[in-house]
């Protein structure tokens, strides 16, 4: 449980940063690396916005 959480965080983090660079873009993708593996990430605007409302 405690690992599936810090993957989570790790995620978000990188998530924020690429918007942090970018704040203009309609979508953003990036890789992370995980548990000696690499993953892809792709999230737009849409969805960025549809899971900030799902959270309130």
């Amino acid at each position: 449980m405690e690992e599936e959480r810090t993957e989570v965080i790790i995620l978000i983090e990188a998530i924020k940063e690429a918007i942090k660079h970018n704040p203009n873009r309609t979508s953003w993708q990036g890789k992370i690396m995980m548990n000696s593996q690499e993953y892809y990430w792709r999230i737009t605007r849409k969805s960025l916005h549809f899971l900030v409302g799902e959270m309130k």
